[in-house]
């Protein structure tokens, strides 16, 4: 939650917020090296939600131990969070305690799902998904918040148990294509290896990833592009 600039940050915010109205608790991740304006303004909407919340401190590993402390005992005294972690995300350190947490804070429910089902999300989106992380894993500055990924096909061959994918990436400027598919290809083909083997192991069958790289000038700033592209279930 933040002061949002463009047209797609300002609807990312507003999900985000009506998301608030059916979930049953409520994680707050803070970048402890960059404290923002907006805090005082989350924890009161945090606070009218009524919900369970746990305060995640992340980036520890880049501050000193005794500028921890202070923050900690800060928002403490703000507010009733059921804990309050400090994590490095970057080190794995911490992070199994946020999950124990969570559970905590989740009532019991039935099972809606199957013990063998990896996610609930429709095959087409949990594709972008991954091409996407792989995106914001290997590439810099404003580049990876500027794509999307649309899956344009998914063809399966079930004598081969092998699945084709075509997926575009959308970016806003020409400049940023050659970023994305880097030096003789290079990046491009990173990307799509490191997509096609974690889909390989999640599906369970081989992959035929075929990545094309498209730019569409400010797609962010255009409602129907953000729900194409990004946003799909935008109310």
């Amino acid at each position: 939650i933040h002061d949002a600039k463009s047209l797609f940050n300002q609807l990312m915010v507003k999900e985000a917020l009506n998301a608030l109205e059916d979930v049953d608790g409520i994680v707050w991740v803070m970048d402890v090296t960059h404290r923002i304006p907006e805090e005082e303004k989350i924890l009161e909407i945090i606070k009218k939600t009524n919900k369970p919340a746990i305060l995640v401190l992340n980036k520890i590993d880049l501050i000193k131990k005794n500028e921890l402390l202070p923050i900690i005992d800060y928002f403490s005294k703000l507010h009733d969070f059921k804990a309050i972690i400090p994590i490095s995300a970057l080190k794995n350190d911490g992070v199994d305690i946020v999950v124990d947490e969570i559970v905590k804070i989740l009532p019991e429910g039935p099972f809606y799902y199957d013990p063998d089902q990896v996610t609930d999300l429709p095959l087409r989106l949990l594709i972008a998904e991954i091409i996407r992380e792989k995106i914001f894993m290997h590439t810099y500055q404003e580049v990876p918040y500027c794509t999307a990924v649309q899956v344009e096909e998914v063809t399966e061959d079930p004598e081969k148990n092998l699945l084709y994918i075509r997926a575009t990436i959308f970016i806003e400027r020409e400049s940023q294509k050659g970023i994305i598919i880097g030096k003789g290809g290079r990046m491009l083909k990173k990307i799509g290896t490191l997509a096609r083997e974690e889909l390989e192991f999640l599906l369970g069958k081989k992959i035929y990833l075929d990545l094309w790289v498209k730019p569409v000038k400010d797609w962010r700033e255009k409602e129907s592009y953000i729900r194409k592209f990004a946003i799909p279930t935008l109310r």
